[in-house]
């Protein structure tokens, strides 16, 4: 593997991380996808300026189309 393919690796894998949550009404333990809490934080914001990415090329690809 070269090193392209090698860092579209390790960009997937911060998308994937987990985001470890306790729920204090159900008083248990939970995780969420990164990019599951992005997705929920942009659509709650969506009136807002701004949206938020786990990836730089997905910003820069986002803020491109923005601009066409």
């Amino acid at each position: 593997m070269d090193l392209t393919g090698l860092s579209e690796v390790m960009m997937a894998d911060k998308v994937d991380c987990a985001i470890w949550i306790w729920d204090n009404e159900l008083q248990r333990k939970k995780r969420i996808r990164l990019q599951t809490l992005l997705n929920r934080v942009n659509h709650t914001l969506r009136d807002e300026n701004q949206t938020y990415f786990a990836l730089e090329k997905d910003r820069n690809k986002f803020a491109k189309e923005c601009k066409s």
